[in-house]
């Protein structure tokens, strides 16, 4: 088990989990960073949501940075590792990108003193949503509006442990196969430091 500083990203970033996981993580580090300010710098796809009733049509690609309003003033999204980790690299000199990787490999970074950065669901709930919309590009993104990241901070042998950004709770445990059924349909997606 790490000991890592439990942060919230209320009230002020309604859609930050994926900053003020990746803060926690850097504090680890003796990074002591201003979510607010950290939260802003963050790579951004300002490409405007367009709708069509209900549905989104075009709206931005979480590939190449955070997709909509990370505070909530209006609608956003995600941010995936790949831009994530290249942004981090202001911070610390490796970080790295653990998609797809199997949670041994996870916890390989952790026995070592590294937290984990995953993306999972708010409280491990299902997913709830399959919001399909087209980037200007062309490309076609897939999301669910409960994704939520967390900063995996400890394992033993039937569960995991994280620090949640949504509640600002440390140590939150969860099952291994819920971990993984939830980590599983929300892509794998990961990112820590070596």
């Amino acid at each position: 088990m790490l000991d890592v500083p439990a942060r919230n990203q209320f009230p002020e970033l309604k859609n930050g989990c994926e900053a003020v996981a990746s803060q926690m993580m850097l504090e680890k580090y003796g990074i002591t960073l201003d979510k607010l300010d950290f939260a802003a710098e963050i790579p951004k796809d300002d490409t405007p949501i367009q709708k069509s009733g209900k549905g989104i049509t075009v709206w931005g690609d979480p590939d190449k940075g955070f997709v909509g309003d990370i505070t909530g003033a209006s609608s956003g999204y995600s941010i995936n590792p790949k831009p994530l980790r290249k942004f981090l690299r202001n911070y610390v000199e490796n970080p790295v990108d653990l998609t797809g990787v199997e949670p041994q490999t996870l916890e390989k970074y952790i026995r070592g003193g590294n937290p984990v950065v995953a993306w999972v669901t708010v409280n491990f709930r299902n997913r709830d949503s399959n919001e399909i919309w087209m980037t200007p590009s062309g490309k076609m993104i897939r999301a669910s509006f409960n994704t939520h990241a967390m900063t995996m901070v400890g394992f033993d042998e039937n569960h995991y442990y994280f620090n949640d950004p949504y509640t600002g709770a440390k140590n939150y445990k969860v099952t291994k196969q819920r971990f993984y059924e939830i980590w599983s349909a929300m892509g794998k997606k990961a990112i820590s430091i070596e």
